[in-house]
């Protein structure tokens, strides 16, 4: 695969990662209890609530986000010519 055609690619997978890691909206845009003096309950919704977004949103657009770097290295070295 041409060098171009690999900066190509990591320049598209960049900004399309960059546009859905942005734009893409959150389960939980604030924390459901935010104030402390509520007891030891408020700090375990919270924990709950950023284990769902992890879970749910963050941990599987990151894995996607990696693994397309990973596809087009695979890509790229595959391709490559053999001397």
């Amino acid at each position: 695969m041409p060098l171009r055609s690999i900066l190509l690619a990591l320049a598209f997978w960049t900004l399309l990662v960059a546009f859905v890691w942005l734009f893409t909206p959150h389960l939980m845009s604030a924390p459901p209890c935010t104030d402390p003096d509520l007891g030891p309950g408020c700090g375990t919704l919270n924990a709950a609530a950023k284990d769902l977004v992890w879970t749910t949103q963050q941990r599987p657009m990151a894995l996607l986000s990696v693994g397309g770097y990973l596809l087009i290295a695979i890509v790229s070295f595959v391709g490559r010519p053999r001397r």
